[in-house]
């Protein structure tokens, strides 16, 4: 039985390079990955950064901001279920470029419901 070999990759890790007090967790995660595209980001990283500046309270919803950056910014931000060479908890940003975002739904207003 023939073995699989594994393709090697030089994996390139991110670093927090600065002191990260932008006023919103969506902003300091991205500057996170601004400074230092295209090379992995660990999940410690983000909550790293995601911390509140002043308090240094870690967030509970970083994962939302994270995923806001790539759905509502239209930023690419890849994980393990994108690029193989990942592990789980690893992301990166491969570069600047935003993606079209598509309207966000709109929720029927009550007026709209009584007349369906």
């Amino acid at each position: 039985m023939k073995q699989k070999k594994k393709k090697q990759t030089n994996k390139i890790y991110g670093q927090i390079l600065r002191k990260y007090d932008q006023k919103s967790i969506r902003d300091r995660i991205l500057a996170l990955f601004k400074d230092n595209l295209n090379k992995i980001i660990t999940r410690e990283q983000i909550i790293q950064v995601s911390k509140d500046p002043i308090t240094e309270k870690v967030p509970e919803n970083w994962h939302q901001r994270l995923s806001e950056l790539r759905t509502d910014f239209g930023y690419t931000i890849l994980s393990w279920r994108n690029r193989g060479y990942l592990r789980i908890e690893e992301y990166v940003m491969p570069d600047l470029v935003k993606r079209k975002i598509y309207g966000k739904r709109i929720k029927p207003s009550d007026k709209t419901w009584l007349k369906i």
